[in-house]
Parts: C-alpha cells; structure tokens; sequence
C-alpha cells in the first residue's frame, strides 16, 4: 500500500505541476476548441512529468541512515 500510495502521490503531483505550472490543457501550438485533443494535452503533460520524476530517482543513488548522518 506505502508503494502504491507513492506512485500516486507522484501522478497527483506531476498533474498539479502540469495544472499551475504549464499552462494545464492549453496546447503550446495554439489552442483548439477540442475537448480530446485539450484531454490528451494535459495527460501528454502530466506523463512527461511522471518520467522526470522516475528518471530523478533512478538516477540518485538512496542513502543508509548512516551516510545520512555523515552528509549532516
């Protein structure tokens, strides 16, 4: 349930992002009044950040607790 919970929690956030950060629905070609099309916008968006978020945590290595505390 915690890695289910985490994964959505990163969907959750990569749609805020896409919603208050990148302009949400609207194309960055032009907007067309076209309900699917604004849909797989904001999904197309939202996928790109799900991505970056799984790129960045593969890419970092995970700390022990006790290499924690030596950073600290």
């Amino acid at each position: 349930m915690f890695f289910l919970a985490e994964y959505c929690n990163m969907i959750l956030m990569s749609l805020f992002a896409a919603l208050a950060f990148f302009g949400g629905w609207i194309s960055p070609f032009g907007h067309v009044d076209f309900f699917l099309l604004d849909s797989l916008v904001l999904a197309f968006k939202t996928v790109f950040f799900c991505v970056l978020f799984i790129i960045v945590r593969a890419s970092f290595p995970r700390y022990r607790y006790d290499q924690l505390m030596d950073l600290g």
